[in-house]
């Protein structure tokens, strides 16, 4: 039986670089960013920009506008229940969001009074802050939000690159230029990360940065074929998780050769030290790693593949 080893992305978090320090710093470094992310990614692109003065409240929980990406303006629709509604427990409280909607509503203060729709209130009573807004973060006093927490307090902020996969907005052209990983904690890594200067430095006005902490999944897939018929069976592997993500990371340094790498961008991967112990040992004959993510910012590519997307590289272990 022919045996494959295959690795993919199974969950990934953005952020913007700078939110690894400072307040922000309690947001990001989670058990997802040290413990579970094992590959991160650095991207590089276009900035995605709000147009806050388009921003309006409309009816049924929305908030219309427009957003500027890779130059291009598109119209947009956030829809505010949902947002609310994907809140941690939220959903442990209440089955739909207009089940969460209305509970909250109906302690609304509005002076439209009892008969005004929810809706209508709502849109009376939210409001874009368009002089606290900026193109990286919009800002409403969101009248949901006020009726949630016992302190009244309703300012809310969206920021675009967190927005565009939870509202499937349009996404940008996003290249990647260094992939790298850690077998301890992936959070400190990045955060104390020795290219940060070089990478800012060289980073123009017109360009953004954006950090990718990504989960990996590994598996055995093992092939026989007869008689013209294939079969396949997919079962768990005894790679060490070291090994796993060490093979992922050259694969795909291999594959996308991400302008700050130096290592692996035209080496054979499969003379190396983590093949060679883990892999041809085992009897591994083929790597497959596919780079797969989901939404908008999940369409990845590097200048190098000039392609941007779903991605599969595939080794010969021989």
């Amino acid at each position: 039986m022919n045996q494959t080893f295959h690795t993919y992305i199974q969950q990934y978090q953005v952020v913007r670089p700078e939110r690894l320090y400072g307040d922000f710093r309690q947001y990001t470094e989670t058990s997802f960013t040290t413990d579970h992310a094992s590959i991160y990614f650095v991207v590089k692109c276009k900035p995605v920009e709000w147009l806050p003065p388009s921003f309006s409240v409309g009816d049924d929980f929305m908030l219309d506008g427009r957003i500027r990406v890779d130059g291009i303006e598109h119209a947009v629709r956030l829809d505010m229940a949902e947002f609310w509604f994907a809140a941690p427990d939220m959903k442990k409280h209440f089955k739909t969001k207009e089940e969460m909607r209305d509970y909250f509503m109906a302690r609304c203060k509005s002076v439209a009074g009892k008969t005004a729709s929810n809706s209508k209130k709502y849109q009376q009573c939210t409001t874009i802050e368009i002089a606290a807004s900026s193109p990286e973060n919009l800002v409403i006093e969101c009248e949901l939000r006020r009726n949630m927490t016992k302190e009244g307090i309703a300012r809310t902020e969206i920021y675009p690159y967190q927005a565009i996969n939870f509202f499937e907005l349009p996404g940008p052209k996003l290249d990647i230029i260094y992939i790298g990983s850690s077998a301890s904690n992936t959070f400190d890594r990045l955060y104390r990360h020795e290219k940060w200067g070089r990478m800012h430095a060289e980073k123009k006005r017109n360009e953004d940065i954006l950090v990718y902490f990504a989960q990996l999944h590994g598996d055995k897939i093992g092939r026989i074929s007869a008689l013209g018929i294939h079969q396949f069976a997919k079962m768990g592997h005894n790679v060490p998780s070291k090994d796993e993500t060490l093979i992922t990371e050259m694969a795909l340094i291999n594959y996308f050769k991400p302008h700050y790498n130096t290592q692996h961008k035209g080496s054979v991967i499969i003379d190396s030290v983590p093949v060679e112990r883990s892999l041809k040992s085992q009897g591994f004959d083929e790597i497959v790693v596919e780079l797969d993510l989901d939404g908008p910012m999940g369409v990845l590519g590097s200048p190098h593949i000039g392609f941007y997307g779903p991605h599969t590289t595939i080794h010969q272990v021989v």
